[in-house]
């Protein structure tokens, strides 16, 4: 079995400039990009 390597970003709500430069990175080379909708509201 393969290990592989899990990132956790965070990203609110906002333009993708926002995001770091590191974040981009790591899902531009992602395989899988999963999300889940906010457990909260504003």
């Amino acid at each position: 079995m393969n290990s592989g390597k899990l990132y956790v970003v965070g990203v609110r709500p906002g333009h993708h400039d926002h995001m770091t430069f590191r974040a981009k990175q790591v899902i531009e080379k992602a395989i899988i990009v999963e999300f889940m909708k906010p457990m909260y509201r504003w």
